[in-house]
């Protein structure tokens, strides 16, 4: 072996050993949402550690606000009837209790917007919207968006044109209306990123900023252990016209998107874009 082979062996053995060590770093940090199983079973009265994480999730998706800074991990009754409304509107068990069905589904991954309770598709309070001069949206991949992912994006773009009034074209991003990116951790909008679990979020009409989870898995259809980004835009996308989240567990607006879950519109969506701005 030349010289100069030894030494890109060398290098390229480095190099596979860096990323083997941040990748077993990467699966042994906890994300805060994926609850332990010691958890399970815990109700009103009990002090677990952990519950604190329990109220902060539902504090962020808008079940239970002015969490006490004292007692944190105490099952107290704000948590007793947050937890119990969490489940009416999932369609668990409202027992109040953490039983496996509702650790589960707080563990898995969603849009990171609060809830807003109403049967099967829901509209934003105060009804914002894009005025009828927008109906022609145009959007901008920015921050150095990667170009693998532009694609399926834009079939988003292309699918609620289809079921809407809206039509979309790409433009720079200072004259556009939809500017979509991917983000990471705090990153200066109000809503950082706590866990990869929070894949993304949008601003309602007419804000426009649509922002994906940089530290979220990602691919282009389904595969375990991955996150759809075509199915996770065209959520975000509604949000960007002026949907709230479905409780119908099909729509591409219910709120849980599990990992390897690929969507597209159902008459639930389409019923609430159509509320908003006609047929």
């Amino acid at each position: 072996m030349s010289f100069t082979s030894l030494k890109l062996f060398l290098f390229a053995t480095l190099l596979a050993s860096i990323a083997q060590n941040a990748i077993s770093i990467r699966h042994l940090t906890p994300s805060p949402f994926h609850f332990p199983k010691h958890l399970q079973g815990s109700r009103k009265g009990d002090t677990v550690e952990g519950i604190h994480n329990v109220k902060f999730y539902l504090q962020h998706f808008g079940y239970l606000t002015n969490i006490s800074t004292h007692a944190r991990n105490t099952f107290d009754d704000p948590l007793e009837y947050a937890l119990r409304t969490f489940q009416k509107n999932y369609r668990l068990n409202a027992t109040g209790i953490l039983d496996v069905e509702t650790l589960t589904l707080l563990s898995t991954p969603r849009c990171g917007h609060p809830d807003i309770v109403h049967p099967n598709y829901a509209l934003v309070p105060g009804r914002p919207k894009w005025p009828p001069t927008k109906y022609h949206l145009t959007y901008a991949f920015i921050h150095n968006f990667p170009p693998n992912f532009e694609a399926p994006v834009r079939c988003s773009l292309d699918t609620w044109s289809g079921v809407s009034k809206f039509t979309f074209s790409e433009t720079i991003e200072a004259a556009s209306d939809v500017k979509i990116s991917f983000e990471r951790g705090d990153h200066g909008d109000g809503c950082p990123f706590y866990s990869p679990n929070y894949l993304a979020h949008a601003f309602y009409p007419t804000d426009g900023r649509l922002h994906l989870n940089m530290d979220t898995n990602w691919v282009w259809g389904s595969v375990d252990s991955a996150s759809d980004v075509q199915t996770v835009s065209l959520h975000e996308l509604g949000h960007i016209l002026g949907l709230a989240h479905s409780l119908d567990e099909g729509a591409v607006m219910y709120a849980y998107i599990p990992h390897g879950v690929v969507k597209s519109v159902t008459q639930d969506d389409i019923a609430g874009i159509t509320d908003l701005y006609g047929s």
